[in-house]
């Protein structure tokens, strides 16, 4: 994403009737949506060792660089800063799963460290990550999710359609809140409910964690894949040269 970070003629970006990019092209908003992924993977943007994304500081920052690449209303914020954290927390979520549970001891995670991330950076992530009431809070989200999968009474709907995310409309895309469908179609029923800051912060979590445990298994799943192949290719050899 050089290109976009090094010049400095802004491109417009067309928004929908519920702020989301959908133009000029989309190659633009495509463009747009990989420029968003490198800020949140950036240490000066959205540095690692800040744990809840509404603590960061940096976003007037941010809001005020993307207004500088791109030529993009304000009521697009909200979608923009959405797509960012969520890509951030993506980002944690694979960084905790190949440079930490990957390995046994924080010596061995030291050595492997990602050079995406600064030294000092990622021992704050360590000592996060170590401690005990992140340990406890991923224990309890584990045990709940198990909880959830033994359930029978799962709504049919959400089981095809996926799961109603907070702050969000399902099938609306990221950005759409009943608040704006509410000034868009009329009253759709009461507003959300305010979410405080602790709860926020047990939502990122459990996704962080969901994003873990994707990643494991399909990590398991290369694993076993290699090896049928492995075993396959030496089954052959001793097949074509039974002295092997």
């Amino acid at each position: 994403m050089p290109s976009v970070h090094g010049r400095k003629e802004r491109k417009i970006i067309i928004l929908n009737e519920y702020n989301q990019p959908v133009g000029p092209t989309k190659e633009v908003v495509k463009e747009l949506g990989s420029f968003l992924g490198t800020l949140a993977r950036s240490g000066t943007f959205c540095p690692l060792n800040v744990f809840n994304w509404r603590k960061l500081h940096t976003k007037d920052d941010m809001w005020k660089y993307i207004k500088e690449k791109y030529d993009i209303p304000d009521e697009a914020k909200q979608w923009v800063f959405e797509s960012v954290c969520s890509t951030w927390r993506k980002y944690k979520s694979q960084l905790k799963t190949n440079h930490f549970t990957a390995y046994a001891h924080d010596e061995l995670r030291m050595e492997n460290r990602t050079v995406d991330v600064s030294k000092s950076h990622f021992k704050d992530f360590l000592k996060y990550w170590n401690s005990d009431p992140h340990k406890a809070e991923m224990e309890r989200i584990q045990s709940t999710r198990e909880s959830e999968d033994g359930s029978h009474s799962v709504d049919a709907y959400a089981s095809v359609m996926g799961p109603e995310h907070p702050g969000r409309v399902r099938l609306y895309g990221r950005g759409v809140t009943k608040t704006v469908l509410k000034g868009q179609k009329g009253n759709l029923g009461s507003s959300l409910d305010a979410t405080d800051e602790r709860m926020q912060q047990k939502m990122e979590e459990m996704e962080e964690m969901l994003q873990q445990r994707m990643h494991e298994k399909l990590n398991e799943q290369k694993d076993a894949m290699e090896q049928n192949i492995t075993m396959n290719v030496i089954a052959r050899l001793q097949r074509l040269n039974p002295d092997l």
